[in-house]
């Protein structure tokens, strides 16, 4: 091969190199602008979670720390900062069976414990795009009304239940990857808190705060 040839072949590579830069680029370019700028986004996830404040109902809730979480949320973003608005769904459930001494001699009983949290909370947005990226980087924060549920059942029979409101807080951060030009997969981290007032702790004899603290790992889909 002759030093022209040799030029004419190096030429054409780096033409080639060049277009298929240009093409990787534009297609980038193509997922950024599908995210960027005012846009909506729903998702659903689910995870694990776990109960990190004390709890002092030993039926159910001090019983059933570890559980399933699972979230829903709808996201407006209305600047190209990123800066949105929206609203989060949220809720955990945890089930088990509980030892306890009957007392008087009657020997050992097993009663099944449950346990539901439902925060429902409109959120401010904060979702940060990578130019020329998939990836996508988001934090929210929430206030909104939180519900709990307690059930204790003996023999399959529902001996106790009940229920009580207060405030939720949410605090999330998250990422996501965009595997098509409106659908990503998400991954978020969620410290959410729950408060009823507060009640008499007649072991100690001072006053309680009465809430549930969670931390959770949720993965999920988004869409655009």
């Amino acid at each position: 091969m002759n030093i022209k040839s040799l030029k004419g072949a190096l030429a054409l590579l780096l033409a080639f190199q060049s277009l298929v830069g240009f093409a990787q680029g534009t297609e980038l370019q193509a997922y950024s602008a599908a995210v960027s700028g005012n846009r909506h986004m729903i998702f659903i996830s689910g995870g694990g979670s776990i109960i990190e404040s004390k709890v002092y109902d030993q039926l159910s809730a001090a019983s059933n720390k570890i559980g399933f979480d699972y979230m829903a949320a709808y996201d407006w973003i209305i600047s190209k900062s990123g800066l949105g608005v929206g609203i989060l769904y949220n809720g955990f459930f945890s089930s088990r069976k509980v030892h306890m001494q009957t007392g008087y001699g009657y020997g050992e009983i097993t009663p099944h414990t449950t346990i539901f949290i439902n925060t429902i909370a409109p959120q401010f947005v904060v979702d940060i795009v990578r130019p020329a990226s998939r990836w996508a980087f988001s934090f929210k924060a929430g206030i909104g009304l939180s519900g709990v549920t307690e059930a204790l059942k003996l023999h399959g029979e529902l001996t106790e239940r009940h229920t009580k409101y207060g405030i939720g807080v949410t605090l999330m951060a998250g990422a996501e990857y965009r595997i098509t030009r409106h659908i990503g997969i998400t991954a978020g981290l969620a410290a959410i808190s729950s408060y009823f007032g507060t009640f008499y702790d007649e072991e100690s004899g001072f006053d309680r705060i009465d809430g549930i603290n969670r931390i959770s790992l949720d993965f999920g889909l988004e869409v655009v």
